[in-house]
């Protein structure tokens, strides 16, 4: 079981859809989110 991450960033097409992934499925909520535009 997962007890907790000091910190996790990744490249993601749909960031609702991971976010839903993250926060529901395997119960890490978001601290903090920021998008990096090219």
């Amino acid at each position: 079981m997962i007890q907790g991450l000091h910190h996790n960033a990744y490249r993601c097409r749909n960031s609702e859809e991971t976010r839903q992934f993250y926060e529901d499925f395997l119960e890490l909520p978001l601290a903090n989110a920021f998008e990096i535009k090219e």
